[in-house]
């Protein structure tokens, strides 16, 4: 998970980086900004995860559920976001 998942998504946030130097509009920048949050919320999530495991404890359960949430709402306002730009 750590050499994969958590690299992956680090890899995810040095190409928003890349991302918000370009001017391409308002909607665009909507995008880059809620995909922002969400490689930030998915680094976070794997880094708990990890944690978790590598402590061999549930505590942190209840973060993870609230981050989980939080992913699904910032997935639905990517999904908004791409029917205002179709």
């Amino acid at each position: 998970m750590e050499t994969v998942t958590l690299y992956q998504w680090q890899k995810a946030d040095e190409i928003v980086k890349d991302m918000e130097r370009y001017n391409l509009g308002e909607r665009f920048a909507k995008t880059t900004v809620k995909l922002r949050e969400y490689v930030d919320l998915r680094i976070k999530f794997t880094e708990l995860m990890l944690e978790m495991i590598k402590s061999d404890t549930e505590e942190g359960g209840d973060e993870l559920n609230k981050m989980a949430e939080e992913i699904n709402r910032v997935i639905q306002e990517l999904g908004e976001i791409s029917s205002e730009n179709q």
